[in-house]
């Protein structure tokens, strides 16, 4: 927030699209927010500022970023801080109902980014394990057809798996009579 002040005036609040406007006029960018479709005449929304940004504007890009980290503040950590027990331990619950695919949900956690750039300070590092305990992060891609390998003992879909392929392209591939790399690689050109 200070450093959006330096650009402006004290109590400026960066949420405020009037205030955003105002301070966008008076450095001289009055024309790249005009936008005679909107009530205001101005326009100073996510895509306006993301453009402003490109163009190496700074305030745009501080704008972006303060916005950026008080949405994570109130999707993220108000939620977590509310559901905290006496002890300040978050206690997730894995639901097995109520979800349009059947698979396992878990209100908070499940919600948390991922981290797009390794290193970097991301939301789950609000979650520190208790001591002797550790955090384990599992993609359970296809964990329906993996859990139906085992219980049926399919032999060919065991291999699959520890083969690491996908069980959709094998699959086709067998129905369809094709070699499984040619599909993959069609598949992969039609994205």
């Amino acid at each position: 927030l200070a450093d959006l002040q330096t650009f402006t005036w004290p109590g400026f609040n960066p949420m405020s699209q009037e205030q955003v406007k105002n301070a966008l006029i008076q450095m001289g960018f009055k024309e790249k927010i005009t936008n005679p479709k909107k009530a205001s005449g101005y326009e100073t929304g996510k895509n306006v500022l993301l453009a402003m940004a490109e163009e190496g504007i700074a305030f745009a890009k501080h704008i972006l970023h303060y916005r950026n980290v008080i949405k994570i503040l109130k999707t993220y950590l108000k939620v977590t801080e509310d559901n905290l027990d006496n002890r300040n331990h978050v206690h997730f619950s894995f639901l097995i109902h109520g979800t349009e695919s059947g698979r396992l949900s878990c209100k908070l956690y499940h919600q948390l980014p991922r981290p797009k750039e390794k290193g970097k300070l991301h939301v789950r590092n609000m979650l520190i394990p208790m001591s002797g305990c550790k955090i384990v992060h599992a993609d359970y891609s296809q964990i329906e057809l993996r859990v139906l390998a085992i219980l049926a003992q399919d032999v060919e879909m065991m291999k699959l798996f520890k083969e690491n392929k996908d069980i959709h392209t094998a699959t086709a591939a067998t129905i369809l009579e094709m070699d499984e790399d040619i599909l993959g690689d069609a598949y992969k050109n039609d994205e």
